[in-house]
């Protein structure tokens, strides 16, 4: 029918359908490989006509694992397997990673000379994609054959460790670890770890296996100074962090650059029952202020997060009436952000001192009027 159309009605091979696919296109991505070839050599096909979404024949034909087809494409008929876009690097290579086409990967390498660590505007190499897509046979053969660098990171200097950790694969990460020699103590830019990620996206597994099994630093530090303890506690991962705690002796009072502290990460999250497991388990003192003065009441307090101030005033015995070095209660940051609910809650509710002075001997009329919240001065006056 086809070559009926072609020689007896002038059918144009390259003409496209509304989705800007040709006749060379659908028979490549059906696998018709008799088809492509008399459409190529028959009819003058045009092997490196792109579709509206800049797709080429060659890459359904890696898709449809029709390795002569591919061969065919590429060594007698020119497509382009150098074809490159900003986001994926090298398409060809793409499209046969992302749909696990191993024998395929090996040609366009082993055959067409891909460079596997080239890198797209993100700075990705060819590896990133099968472990985003979970396919170790390919990422083994890219490491074990193809030269690729398990260990290169993206701009942000995220590894491959990261990804797999990201999403909780553990047959991946032992795979990367055990088979392609991946460092679990990598950094990123900002000195965030594969064992970070695992933590703050709730990967127990991946946890316990970089630990117990890689000897991954629960005390590492990233720039800020999180450790995978305030990092948990401010994702709310209450399972790692009492694995941190209970069996890797991470220390509860390790206070970030900025004076965040696990308690106070969980707070600022609105994380009750991480608070509730610190004060309650770990003998965390909610009173204790950090080296900026700062305690889990007053922070409640700046953060406007009304139900963690009455749990921790209620169930955790935080005293409404501490004076930071100032001399500053919980009450003065209400004030400072303008917070009148807050304001009445800690007064009406919590016995809040209206009258107490800080060191300089200003009560909080004197800091409202200076900051001109009128409606909060009726209420005090």
């Amino acid at each position: 029918m086809v070559k009926y159309l072609v020689e007896n009605c002038g059918a144009d091979v390259n003409k496209e359908n509304k989705d800007g696919k040709t006749a060379l296109y659908i028979a490549a991505k059906y696998g018709k490989q008799d088809m492509v070839k008399y459409l190529v050599e028959n009819c003058g096909a045009d092997v490196n006509k792109e579709n509206k979404d800049g797709v080429l024949p060659l890459f359904h034909a890696l898709v449809s694992g029709k390795q002569e087809m591919v061969k065919y494409l590429v060594e007698n008929c020119g497509a382009d397997v150098n074809k490159e876009n900003n986001e994926v690097g090298n398409e060809a290579l793409y499209y046969a990673m992302r749909h696990g086409k191993l024998n395929a990967v090996k040609y366009l390498v082993e055959n067409c000379g891909l460079d596997v660590n080239k890198e797209n505007e993100n700075g990705e190499t060819a590896l990133f994609i099968p472990v985003r897509y979970g396919n170790q046979n390919i990422v083994k053969y890219l490491v074990e054959n193809g030269g690729a660098d398990v260990n290169k990171g993206d701009k942000n200097g995220q590894t491959v460790l990261f990804h797999a950790a990201r999403i909780g694969n553990e047959d991946l990460v032992k795979c990367l670890v055990k088979n392609c020699g991946a460092d679990v103590n990598k950094e990123m830019n900002d000195g965030d770890t594969a064992l970070l990620v695992a933590v703050r996206s709730g990967r127990k597994n991946i946890v316990k296996y970089l630990v117990e099994n890689c000897g991954a630093d629960v005390n590492k530090e990233k720039n800020d100074g999180a450790t995978a303890l305030l990092t948990g506690a401010g994702s709310g991962r209450k399972n790692i962090v009492k694995y941190l705690v209970e069996n890797c002796g991470a220390d509860v009072n390790k206070e970030k650059k900025d004076g965040e502290t696990a308690l106070l990460a969980a707070v600022k999250s609105g994380k009750q029952d991480m608070v509730k497991y610190l004060v309650e388990n770990c003998g965390v003192d909610v009173n204790e202020e950090n080296e900026n003065g700062q305690t889990a009441l007053s922070n409640a307090v700046r953060y406007g997060d009304q139900n963690m101030v009455k749990y921790l005033l209620q169930n955790c015995g935080a005293d409404v009436n501490k004076e930071n070095e100032n001399g500053e209660t919980a009450l003065f940051n209400a004030v400072r952000y303008g917070d009148q609910n807050m304001f009445k809650y800690l007064v009406e509710n919590c016995g809040a001192d209206v009258n107490k002075e800080d060191k300089n001997g200003k009560t909080a009329l004197s800091i409202v009027s200076g900051c001109g919240e009128q409606d909060m001065v009726k209420y005090l006056v």
